[in-house]
């Protein structure tokens, strides 16, 4: 009882730290827009307006994150699944049909 105890803590840690990981890599997703999105709001990249952006992105995700969980108690997650997959659906096309609007624009 005892190793197989000692094979769930460790699963258990490597679960954590991999939570850490991806919350890292979330930030870091900023990072490849930082260019465009600092122009287009007119800040420099090493103000303390664009830490408040990357602030307010990490603040999304964590209360993204907390509602997810009760709305999946409440609608079931499969429902939850296909409400995501349909807004991630849509999301792309208005991606598309916006990359389309602007190709002659140079950006």
């Amino acid at each position: 009882a005892g190793v197989s105890m000692a094979v769930g803590l460790w699963v258990a840690a490597f679960l954590c730290c991999l939570a850490s990981a991806q919350y890292g890599f979330a930030i870091g997703v900023l990072n490849v827009p930082q260019e465009r999105i600092t122009a287009d709001l007119n800040i420099p990249s090493t103000s303390l307006s664009w830490a408040t952006v990357v602030s307010i992105f990490c603040l999304g995700g964590l209360l993204g994150a907390n509602a997810a969980g009760g709305m999946a108690d409440k609608r079931g997650r499969c429902g939850l699944l296909a409400a995501s997959a349909a807004l991630c659906t849509l999301a792309g096309a208005l991606h598309f049909i916006a990359g389309l609007l602007c190709a002659g624009d140079g950006v």
